[in-house]
């Protein structure tokens, strides 16, 4: 069975559904609960001719990296536009040198109508899963994320 017909089998048995706004947090906590974060995992992952399920299924164990794919993939086969990204979370000061020492973080982003792409924490003991989509009164006090292009004047260095 290929990947797509692997996680089909997984949606359809839990339920899940583009059409059900609580599918697409009730599948936040499955991925969040599938395996265990692990920097230690077992490497023969990488490998296999399917990582998503084999993180799924027989690994249970893994980094960021899996959590994200899987989490990418399964809500793009519910029929969802869900992104993979990968990068840093810094807080800075304008002019602040910022010396990143972490190989960095990946999550899921999902773009909501109305609303834009909203970024979601999958990882096993990184964080929590957002708990709740935004609204009239949260739009207004969270930014959403969006494509733009950086204003002539502005510079954005990040060195490892």
């Amino acid at each position: 069975m290929d990947k797509i017909a692997e996680l089909q089998k997984i949606i359809d048995e839990l339920g899940f559904s583009r059409d059900d706004p609580t599918s697409i947090l009730a599948a936040a906590s499955y991925m969040q609960n599938a395996a265990k974060y692990n920097l230690d995992y077992d490497r023969h992952l990488d490998v296999e001719s399917n990582t998503v399920i084999a993180f799924l299924d027989k690994y249970k164990e893994g980094i960021c990296v899996h959590y994200a794919t899987a989490a990418t993939l399964l809500y793009r086969t519910m029929g969802l536009p869900a992104r993979y990204v990968e990068g840093f979370a810094v807080k800075t000061e304008a002019g602040a040198y910022v010396e990143i020492r972490n190989p960095g973080h990946a999550w899921v982003e999902v773009y909501i109508d109305g609303y834009g792409w909203y970024p979601m924490e999958f990882t096993s003991g990184y964080g929590n899963v957002r708990t709740a989509f935004p609204t009239e009164t949260t739009v207004t006090e969270t930014e959403p994320v969006t494509e733009s292009e950086p204003e002539a004047d502005e510079t954005t260095v990040v060195q490892n």
